[in-house]
Protein backbone atom coordinates (compact mmCIF):
# COMPACT_ATOMS: atom_id res chain seq x y z
CA UNK A 1 0.00 0.00 0.00
CA UNK A 2 2.81 2.38 0.94
CA UNK A 3 4.56 1.93 -2.38
CA UNK A 4 1.42 2.37 -4.47
CA UNK A 5 0.50 5.55 -2.59
CA UNK A 6 4.00 6.95 -3.05
CA UNK A 7 3.88 6.12 -6.74
CA UNK A 8 0.58 7.97 -6.97
CA UNK A 9 2.31 11.03 -5.52
CA UNK A 10 5.17 10.74 -7.99
CA UNK A 11 2.68 10.47 -10.84
CA UNK A 12 1.16 13.78 -9.79
CA UNK A 13 4.39 15.59 -8.98
CA UNK A 14 6.95 14.42 -11.54
CA UNK A 15 5.18 15.45 -14.71
CA UNK A 16 5.16 19.22 -14.92
CA UNK A 17 4.48 19.65 -18.62
CA UNK A 18 4.80 22.69 -20.83
CA UNK A 19 3.39 23.32 -24.26
CA UNK A 20 5.93 22.58 -26.97
CA UNK A 21 4.68 25.54 -28.93
CA UNK A 22 5.92 27.91 -26.25
CA UNK A 23 9.66 28.46 -26.64
CA UNK A 24 11.89 27.37 -23.73
CA UNK A 25 14.01 29.66 -21.54
CA UNK A 26 17.79 30.03 -21.49
CA UNK A 27 20.99 30.93 -19.81
CA UNK A 28 23.07 33.90 -20.71
CA UNK A 29 26.63 34.39 -21.78
CA UNK A 30 28.65 36.59 -19.50
CA UNK A 31 28.60 40.20 -20.70
CA UNK A 32 32.25 40.63 -19.75
CA UNK A 33 33.15 37.83 -22.16
CA UNK A 34 31.52 39.68 -25.02
CA UNK A 35 33.01 43.06 -24.05
CA UNK A 36 29.55 44.57 -23.76
CA UNK A 37 28.90 47.34 -21.26
CA UNK A 38 25.65 47.20 -19.28
CA UNK A 39 22.86 49.53 -20.19
CA UNK A 40 23.23 52.48 -17.82
CA UNK A 41 19.76 53.69 -16.90
CA UNK A 42 19.42 55.83 -13.81
CA UNK A 43 17.06 54.71 -11.05
CA UNK A 44 15.19 58.02 -11.26
CA UNK A 45 14.42 57.52 -14.93
CA UNK A 46 13.38 53.94 -14.22
CA UNK A 47 10.70 55.08 -11.79
CA UNK A 48 9.34 57.62 -14.27
CA UNK A 49 9.42 55.43 -17.36
CA UNK A 50 6.79 52.74 -16.82
CA UNK A 51 7.70 51.07 -20.12
CA UNK A 52 11.28 50.28 -19.11
CA UNK A 53 11.43 46.48 -18.93
CA UNK A 54 14.30 46.37 -16.44
CA UNK A 55 14.03 49.14 -13.91
CA UNK A 56 10.25 49.32 -13.47
CA UNK A 57 10.48 45.84 -11.94
CA UNK A 58 13.19 46.90 -9.48
CA UNK A 59 13.02 49.30 -6.60
CA UNK A 60 15.00 52.50 -7.15
CA UNK A 61 17.63 51.36 -4.66
CA UNK A 62 18.08 47.96 -6.36
CA UNK A 63 19.51 49.00 -9.69
CA UNK A 64 20.73 45.96 -11.66
CA UNK A 65 22.55 46.41 -14.99
CA UNK A 66 20.89 44.80 -18.00
CA UNK A 67 21.87 43.10 -21.25
CA UNK A 68 19.81 42.18 -24.28
CA UNK A 69 19.67 38.67 -25.69
CA UNK A 70 19.08 38.41 -29.45
CA UNK A 71 17.47 35.23 -30.84
CA UNK A 72 18.41 34.10 -34.35
CA UNK A 73 16.18 31.52 -36.03
CA UNK A 74 17.58 28.50 -37.81
CA UNK A 75 16.57 28.46 -41.49
CA UNK A 76 14.57 25.22 -41.50
CA UNK A 77 12.76 22.95 -39.01
CA UNK A 78 14.51 19.74 -37.97
CA UNK A 79 13.92 17.32 -40.83
CA UNK A 80 11.85 14.19 -40.17
CA UNK A 81 11.05 15.13 -36.58
CA UNK A 82 7.57 15.88 -35.30
CA UNK A 83 7.43 17.07 -31.70
CA UNK A 84 4.87 16.01 -29.13
CA UNK A 85 2.34 18.67 -28.09
CA UNK A 86 3.61 18.20 -24.53
CA UNK A 87 7.26 18.41 -23.47
CA UNK A 88 8.43 17.97 -19.90
CA UNK A 89 9.89 21.04 -18.23
CA UNK A 90 12.58 21.93 -17.34
CA UNK A 91 14.58 20.71 -20.33
CA UNK A 92 17.82 18.87 -19.57
CA UNK A 93 21.07 19.57 -21.45
CA UNK A 94 24.16 17.41 -21.74
CA UNK A 95 27.62 18.59 -20.73
CA UNK A 96 28.32 19.52 -24.38
CA UNK A 97 25.24 21.76 -24.63
CA UNK A 98 22.84 19.39 -26.44
CA UNK A 99 19.22 19.70 -25.24
CA UNK A 100 17.30 16.54 -24.29
CA UNK A 101 13.51 16.55 -24.39
CA UNK A 102 11.18 14.10 -22.69
CA UNK A 103 7.98 14.01 -24.75
CA UNK A 104 4.70 12.35 -24.00
CA UNK A 105 3.53 9.81 -26.61
CA UNK A 106 0.08 10.42 -28.00
CA UNK A 107 -1.99 7.55 -29.47
CA UNK A 108 -1.91 7.33 -33.25
CA UNK A 109 -5.64 6.83 -33.57
CA UNK A 110 -8.58 8.76 -32.15
CA UNK A 111 -9.74 5.80 -30.10
CA UNK A 112 -6.27 4.97 -28.79
CA UNK A 113 -5.71 4.73 -25.03
CA UNK A 114 -3.86 7.78 -23.65
CA UNK A 115 -1.21 6.88 -21.07
CA UNK A 116 0.71 9.85 -19.59
CA UNK A 117 3.52 7.46 -18.64
CA UNK A 118 4.26 6.53 -22.25
CA UNK A 119 7.08 8.89 -23.09
CA UNK A 120 10.17 9.06 -25.30
CA UNK A 121 13.40 10.98 -24.76
CA UNK A 122 14.97 12.80 -27.73
CA UNK A 123 18.16 14.77 -28.19
CA UNK A 124 17.86 17.47 -30.84
CA UNK A 125 20.59 19.31 -32.75
CA UNK A 126 20.89 21.02 -36.12
CA UNK A 127 21.82 17.59 -37.54
CA UNK A 128 18.52 16.01 -36.49
CA UNK A 129 16.83 14.21 -33.61
CA UNK A 130 17.92 11.02 -31.84
CA UNK A 131 15.53 8.92 -29.75
CA UNK A 132 16.26 6.84 -26.64
CA UNK A 133 13.24 4.51 -26.42
CA UNK A 134 12.40 2.41 -23.37
CA UNK A 135 9.39 0.53 -24.76
CA UNK A 136 11.15 -2.68 -25.78
CA UNK A 137 14.24 -3.09 -23.63
CA UNK A 138 15.76 -6.61 -23.76
CA UNK A 139 16.00 -7.04 -19.97
CA UNK A 140 13.20 -4.88 -18.51
CA UNK A 141 9.46 -4.85 -18.99
CA UNK A 142 6.65 -2.53 -17.86
CA UNK A 143 9.07 0.38 -18.04
CA UNK A 144 8.08 3.92 -17.12
CA UNK A 145 10.19 7.04 -17.29
CA UNK A 146 11.10 9.04 -14.17
CA UNK A 147 14.08 11.31 -15.02
CA UNK A 148 17.11 11.70 -17.29
CA UNK A 149 20.57 13.20 -17.64
CA UNK A 150 23.36 13.02 -20.22
CA UNK A 151 27.01 13.93 -20.72
CA UNK A 152 29.11 14.02 -23.87
CA UNK A 153 29.23 10.21 -24.20
CA UNK A 154 26.16 8.65 -22.59
CA UNK A 155 22.51 9.10 -21.70
CA UNK A 156 21.12 7.79 -18.41
CA UNK A 157 17.40 7.34 -17.80
CA UNK A 158 15.89 6.71 -14.39
CA UNK A 159 12.92 4.37 -14.83
CA UNK A 160 10.71 1.92 -13.00
CA UNK A 161 10.45 -1.57 -14.46
CA UNK A 162 10.38 -5.31 -13.82
CA UNK A 163 13.17 -7.70 -14.89
CA UNK A 164 12.39 -10.03 -17.76
CA UNK A 165 12.75 -13.81 -17.38
CA UNK A 166 15.03 -15.75 -19.69
CA UNK A 167 12.12 -16.47 -22.02
CA UNK A 168 11.63 -12.75 -22.53
CA UNK A 169 8.46 -12.40 -20.45
CA UNK A 170 8.32 -9.80 -17.72
CA UNK A 171 8.00 -10.94 -14.15
CA UNK A 172 6.01 -8.91 -11.67
CA UNK A 173 2.41 -9.05 -10.60
CA UNK A 174 0.60 -12.32 -11.16
CA UNK A 175 -2.62 -11.00 -9.69
CA UNK A 176 -5.74 -11.49 -11.74
CA UNK A 177 -8.25 -8.66 -12.01
CA UNK A 178 -11.80 -9.96 -12.00
CA UNK A 179 -14.84 -7.73 -11.90
CA UNK A 180 -17.48 -9.02 -9.49
CA UNK A 181 -20.86 -7.37 -10.00
CA UNK A 182 -22.29 -5.77 -6.86
CA UNK A 183 -25.75 -6.91 -5.85
CA UNK A 184 -27.92 -3.82 -5.87
CA UNK A 185 -30.22 -3.21 -2.94
CA UNK A 186 -33.31 -1.08 -2.72
CA UNK A 187 -31.33 2.08 -1.93
CA UNK A 188 -28.69 1.96 -4.61
CA UNK A 189 -30.15 -0.17 -7.38
CA UNK A 190 -30.04 2.76 -9.74
CA UNK A 191 -26.36 3.45 -9.00
CA UNK A 192 -24.88 -0.02 -9.69
CA UNK A 193 -22.01 0.16 -12.18
CA UNK A 194 -21.79 -1.85 -15.41
CA UNK A 195 -19.03 -4.43 -15.66
CA UNK A 196 -15.64 -3.23 -16.91
CA UNK A 197 -14.90 -3.92 -20.55
CA UNK A 198 -12.25 -6.57 -21.38
CA UNK A 199 -10.03 -3.77 -22.69
CA UNK A 200 -10.27 -1.82 -19.44
CA UNK A 201 -9.63 -4.96 -17.38
CA UNK A 202 -6.45 -5.48 -19.37
CA UNK A 203 -5.43 -1.88 -18.75
CA UNK A 204 -5.98 -2.31 -15.01
CA UNK A 205 -3.93 -5.47 -15.03
CA UNK A 206 -1.09 -3.66 -16.80
CA UNK A 207 -1.30 -0.82 -14.29
CA UNK A 208 -0.88 -3.31 -11.45
CA UNK A 209 2.30 -4.61 -13.02
CA UNK A 210 3.65 -1.11 -13.59
CA UNK A 211 2.96 -0.28 -9.94
CA UNK A 212 5.12 -3.20 -8.81
CA UNK A 213 8.15 -2.02 -10.79
CA UNK A 214 11.49 -1.31 -9.12
CA UNK A 215 13.86 1.58 -9.81
CA UNK A 216 16.52 1.11 -12.51
CA UNK A 217 19.05 3.14 -14.46
CA UNK A 218 19.02 2.57 -18.22
CA UNK A 219 22.18 3.47 -20.15
CA UNK A 220 22.40 4.49 -23.82
CA UNK A 221 25.22 5.70 -26.02
CA UNK A 222 24.61 9.12 -27.48
CA UNK A 223 23.82 7.49 -30.85
CA UNK A 224 20.79 5.77 -29.26
CA UNK A 225 22.41 2.33 -28.81
CA UNK A 226 21.14 0.57 -25.72
CA UNK A 227 23.97 -0.49 -23.36
CA UNK A 228 22.57 -1.93 -20.14
CA UNK A 229 20.29 -1.48 -17.16
CA UNK A 230 21.28 -1.46 -13.50
CA UNK A 231 19.18 -1.54 -10.36
CA UNK A 232 19.24 1.78 -8.52
CA UNK A 233 21.25 1.53 -5.32
CA UNK A 234 18.74 3.29 -3.04
CA UNK A 235 15.47 2.02 -1.63
CA UNK A 236 13.64 5.31 -1.25
CA UNK A 237 11.49 6.81 -4.02
CA UNK A 238 13.80 8.76 -6.37
CA UNK A 239 12.66 11.97 -7.99
CA UNK A 240 15.60 13.08 -10.15
CA UNK A 241 19.16 12.09 -11.11
CA UNK A 242 22.20 14.02 -12.30
CA UNK A 243 25.58 13.06 -13.76
CA UNK A 244 28.75 14.53 -12.29
CA UNK A 245 31.88 15.19 -14.36
CA UNK A 246 33.56 12.34 -12.44
CA UNK A 247 31.04 9.82 -13.83
CA UNK A 248 29.33 9.50 -10.47
CA UNK A 249 25.61 10.15 -10.15
CA UNK A 250 23.53 12.07 -7.65
CA UNK A 251 19.96 11.09 -6.83
CA UNK A 252 17.41 12.67 -4.54
CA UNK A 253 13.97 11.60 -3.42
CA UNK A 254 11.69 11.11 -0.46
CA UNK A 255 12.34 8.43 2.17
CA UNK A 256 8.83 7.47 3.10
CA UNK A 257 9.89 5.22 5.98
CA UNK A 258 11.87 7.93 7.78
CA UNK A 259 9.86 10.90 6.44
CA UNK A 260 12.92 12.77 5.19
CA UNK A 261 14.36 14.05 1.92
CA UNK A 262 17.38 11.92 0.92
CA UNK A 263 20.23 13.01 -1.36
CA UNK A 264 22.72 10.28 -2.30
CA UNK A 265 25.95 9.84 -4.25
CA UNK A 266 26.06 6.78 -6.54
CA UNK A 267 28.88 5.19 -8.50
CA UNK A 268 28.82 5.15 -12.32
CA UNK A 269 26.70 1.97 -12.30
CA UNK A 270 24.13 3.30 -9.84
CA UNK A 271 25.55 1.64 -6.72
CA UNK A 272 25.09 3.49 -3.43
CA UNK A 273 28.20 5.26 -2.07
CA UNK A 274 26.92 7.57 0.66
CA UNK A 275 24.27 10.14 1.52
CA UNK A 276 24.96 13.84 1.01
CA UNK A 277 24.19 16.03 4.00
CA UNK A 278 22.16 19.23 3.92
CA UNK A 279 21.03 21.83 6.44
CA UNK A 280 17.54 22.29 7.83
CA UNK A 281 17.27 25.45 5.71
CA UNK A 282 16.89 23.29 2.61
CA UNK A 283 13.72 21.68 3.94
CA UNK A 284 12.32 24.49 6.07
CA UNK A 285 9.02 24.64 4.15
CA UNK A 286 6.28 24.20 6.81
CA UNK A 287 4.36 21.87 4.49
CA UNK A 288 7.42 19.66 4.18
CA UNK A 289 7.74 19.57 7.96
CA UNK A 290 4.17 18.27 8.06
CA UNK A 291 5.35 15.08 6.28
CA UNK A 292 6.91 13.87 9.53
CA UNK A 293 3.63 13.11 11.33
CA UNK A 294 0.31 11.45 10.59
CA UNK A 295 -0.73 8.48 8.48
CA UNK A 296 1.00 7.51 5.24
CA UNK A 297 -1.76 9.21 3.24
CA UNK A 298 -1.53 12.38 5.37
CA UNK A 299 2.26 12.53 5.08
CA UNK A 300 2.21 12.06 1.32
CA UNK A 301 -0.51 14.68 0.96
CA UNK A 302 1.69 17.08 2.94
CA UNK A 303 4.59 16.18 0.66
CA UNK A 304 2.50 17.04 -2.39
CA UNK A 305 1.38 20.34 -0.84
CA UNK A 306 5.00 21.25 -0.10
CA UNK A 307 5.89 21.52 -3.78
CA UNK A 308 8.60 18.84 -3.44
CA UNK A 309 7.54 17.44 -6.80
CA UNK A 310 8.92 20.53 -8.53
CA UNK A 311 12.48 20.19 -7.12
CA UNK A 312 15.08 19.57 -9.83
CA UNK A 313 18.75 19.24 -10.67
CA UNK A 314 20.54 21.54 -13.11
CA UNK A 315 24.12 21.47 -14.39
CA UNK A 316 26.15 24.67 -13.95
CA UNK A 317 29.86 25.47 -13.81
CA UNK A 318 30.80 21.80 -14.00
CA UNK A 319 28.73 20.89 -10.94
CA UNK A 320 25.14 19.96 -10.14
CA UNK A 321 22.63 22.27 -8.46
CA UNK A 322 19.64 21.03 -6.47
CA UNK A 323 17.06 23.79 -6.19
CA UNK A 324 13.51 24.36 -5.02
CA UNK A 325 11.26 26.44 -7.31
CA UNK A 326 8.87 28.97 -5.78
CA UNK A 327 10.91 29.30 -2.62
CA UNK A 328 13.64 31.32 -0.90
CA UNK A 329 15.51 28.16 0.11
CA UNK A 330 19.28 27.93 -0.49
CA UNK A 331 20.70 26.14 -3.51
CA UNK A 332 22.72 22.98 -2.88
CA UNK A 333 25.77 22.75 -5.18
CA UNK A 334 27.26 19.24 -5.48
CA UNK A 335 30.60 18.35 -7.04
CA UNK A 336 32.59 15.12 -7.66
CA UNK A 337 32.80 12.89 -4.62
CA UNK A 338 29.73 14.56 -3.14
CA UNK A 339 31.55 17.75 -2.13
CA UNK A 340 28.80 20.21 -1.37
CA UNK A 341 27.99 23.77 -0.34
CA UNK A 342 24.75 25.66 0.23
CA UNK A 343 24.26 29.12 -1.23
CA UNK A 344 21.40 31.33 0.02
CA UNK A 345 19.77 33.27 -2.82
CA UNK A 346 19.29 37.04 -2.65
CA UNK A 347 16.75 37.58 -5.41
CA UNK A 348 15.40 40.93 -6.66
CA UNK A 349 12.39 42.21 -4.78
CA UNK A 350 9.10 40.64 -5.89
CA UNK A 351 10.64 37.60 -7.60
CA UNK A 352 10.78 33.89 -6.82
CA UNK A 353 13.03 31.22 -8.29
CA UNK A 354 11.35 29.27 -11.08
CA UNK A 355 14.30 27.29 -12.45
CA UNK A 356 18.01 27.21 -13.05
CA UNK A 357 18.99 26.92 -16.70
CA UNK A 358 21.84 24.54 -17.66
CA UNK A 359 24.98 26.59 -18.23
CA UNK A 360 28.65 25.84 -18.82
CA UNK A 361 30.22 28.45 -16.56
CA UNK A 362 27.64 30.68 -14.81
CA UNK A 363 24.40 30.68 -12.85
CA UNK A 364 21.42 31.69 -14.99
CA UNK A 365 17.97 31.66 -13.42
CA UNK A 366 14.42 32.19 -14.60
CA UNK A 367 12.50 34.13 -11.98
CA UNK A 368 8.75 34.47 -11.63
CA UNK A 369 7.29 37.81 -10.68
CA UNK A 370 4.87 37.73 -7.79
CA UNK A 371 2.59 40.42 -9.19
CA UNK A 372 -0.50 41.67 -7.36
CA UNK A 373 -1.51 38.22 -6.14
CA UNK A 374 0.46 35.94 -3.87
CA UNK A 375 1.77 32.89 -5.81
CA UNK A 376 -0.51 29.86 -5.48
CA UNK A 377 1.58 26.72 -4.93
CA UNK A 378 0.49 23.41 -6.42
CA UNK A 379 2.12 20.19 -7.63
CA UNK A 380 2.65 21.61 -11.12
CA UNK A 381 4.47 24.70 -9.86
CA UNK A 382 3.46 28.25 -9.13
CA UNK A 383 1.74 30.56 -11.60
CA UNK A 384 3.24 34.02 -11.98
CA UNK A 385 2.26 37.11 -13.91
CA UNK A 386 5.60 37.40 -15.68
CA UNK A 387 9.08 35.88 -15.94
CA UNK A 388 12.58 37.30 -16.27
CA UNK A 389 16.12 35.98 -16.72
CA UNK A 390 18.98 36.96 -14.43
CA UNK A 391 22.59 35.96 -14.02
CA UNK A 392 23.46 35.39 -10.35
CA UNK A 393 26.80 35.51 -8.60
CA UNK A 394 27.56 31.84 -7.76
CA UNK A 395 29.53 32.89 -4.69
CA UNK A 396 26.73 34.59 -2.78
CA UNK A 397 23.55 34.19 -4.89
CA UNK A 398 23.11 37.92 -5.58
CA UNK A 399 21.98 39.24 -9.00
CA UNK A 400 24.71 40.34 -11.40
CA UNK A 401 22.73 41.20 -14.52
CA UNK A 402 19.24 41.13 -15.85
CA UNK A 403 18.90 39.57 -19.31
CA UNK A 404 16.31 41.23 -21.56
CA UNK A 405 14.72 39.60 -24.58
CA UNK A 406 15.39 41.26 -27.95
CA UNK A 407 15.40 40.60 -31.69
CA UNK A 408 12.72 40.22 -34.33
CA UNK A 409 11.64 36.71 -33.35
CA UNK A 410 8.98 36.82 -30.61
CA UNK A 411 9.84 34.79 -27.52
CA UNK A 412 9.66 35.13 -23.76
CA UNK A 413 11.69 34.22 -20.70
CA UNK A 414 10.56 30.61 -21.04
CA UNK A 415 12.04 30.18 -24.50
CA UNK A 416 15.64 28.98 -23.97
CA UNK A 417 16.87 25.48 -23.15
CA UNK A 418 20.56 25.87 -22.29
CA UNK A 419 23.77 27.85 -22.65
CA UNK A 420 27.16 26.53 -23.69
CA UNK A 421 30.28 28.71 -23.89
CA UNK A 422 28.30 31.85 -24.71
CA UNK A 423 25.84 30.16 -27.09
CA UNK A 424 22.18 30.05 -26.14
CA UNK A 425 19.85 27.45 -27.56
CA UNK A 426 16.07 27.83 -27.64
CA UNK A 427 13.33 25.98 -29.49
CA UNK A 428 9.86 26.44 -30.88
CA UNK A 429 7.24 24.38 -32.68
CA UNK A 430 4.73 25.45 -35.32
CA UNK A 431 1.06 24.50 -35.73
CA UNK A 432 2.14 21.22 -37.37
CA UNK A 433 4.49 20.37 -34.48
CA UNK A 434 7.54 20.95 -36.67
CA UNK A 435 10.49 21.56 -34.40
CA UNK A 436 12.92 24.46 -34.92
CA UNK A 437 16.04 25.36 -32.95
CA UNK A 438 16.86 28.99 -32.23
CA UNK A 439 20.31 30.40 -31.48
CA UNK A 440 20.88 33.42 -29.29
CA UNK A 441 23.67 35.72 -28.21
CA UNK A 442 24.11 39.03 -26.41
CA UNK A 443 24.06 42.09 -28.62
CA UNK A 444 27.36 43.95 -28.91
Amino acid sequence: MRRSVAIAFLIASTFCWGQAGTPVSAPASSPEKNNQQPEKVSPDKAVKDKSASVETKQAADEYIPAYTLQIHEQEKPIGGFVASPLIQSPVRCSSDGTPFFNMIDFPNSKGGYFDPFKQTVYSVSSKGAQSYPIKNLPDLGYVRFVALDADDSKVVLLVTGTPKDLDGSSSGSSAQLIWVPRKPNQDDAASSEPPESPERLQELKEEQKFAKGKNYLVFFDRDGSYKKSAKLGVEYHPHDIALLSSGELVVFGYDEVNSVVRISLLDSDGGFLHDISYSDDLTSDPSLQATKTGTVIERLRALSNSGFGSWHFARARGKVLLYQPDSKAPVLEIGPGGVRREVPLSLPKGYYLKEFLPSSDRWIVMLGENGPNKPARNVAGTFYEDFALFELNPIDGTPRYRINMGGEIPFNAQSIACEQDGRFLAYKTDENSKFTLLNADITR
